[in-house]
């Protein structure tokens, strides 16, 4: 048989009515922060740089800047936004602060906004990687989630999990300490811990 070749599609010149459409169907699809929207942009640019040897990057990286100005200014993108809205998602996802902190160094978000609204949540919510803990377990279905003849024989590699996702020990080792499913959901119905 006759092995199919994919061929790479030559992406067209860059200019800056296309770096704009770009940054506007990509914010169509998702929020982001302003520096991913940056790197979204650069890796577009990259990739056409690769088909056309003729573009000057430093008149790119005027366009880059004037498009994310206008994407800013339209209110496309905000950091702030950006920031409040990842951290509730990633806390009702039952991402601990550790693993929610890393994403959003990732997306060049400022540590003051992540722990400005950490701390928001935090009055809320007395302990969030508590919550969250919990949350990870019943999304995941382990310890008391599981199915009773596999529990104590998959305990130590559920607490790993937890450990490995950036929960600390001591909230891995109280919630495993814990018999009763109801505690467990007790826990998640209670804001004030």
């Amino acid at each position: 048989m006759k092995r199919l070749q994919k061929t790479i599609k030559k992406p067209k010149k860059i200019t800056q009515e296309r770096l704009n459409n770009i940054a506007l169907y990509y914010l169509e699809r998702f929020d982001s922060s302003v520096s991913n929207l940056r790197n979204v942009l650069l890796r577009r640019v990259n990739k056409a740089k690769l088909f056309h040897n003729d573009m000057n990057m430093e008149e790119v990286s005027l366009w880059i800047d004037e498009v994310i100005e206008k994407m800013i200014s339209f209110g496309y993108v905000n950091d702030d936004r950006y920031a409040k809205n990842q951290i509730e998602r990633l806390i009702q996802k039952g991402n601990s602060i550790k693993a929610i902190k890393s994403k959003l160094y990732g997306k060049g978000i400022s540590a003051d906004l992540i722990n400005k609204y950490l701390k928001i949540y935090s009055e809320e919510m007395k302990d969030i990687d508590l919550v969250a803990a919990v949350k990870y377990l019943k999304k995941r279905r382990f310890w008391l989630y599981r199915s009773i003849d596999k529990r104590e024989e998959r305990k130590e590699k559920d607490m790993a999990a937890l450990v490995r996702n950036g929960f600390s020990y001591d909230i891995v080792s109280k919630l495993f300490s814990v018999q009763d499913i109801d505690e467990l959901e007790d826990i998640l119905d209670s804001k004030d811990i």
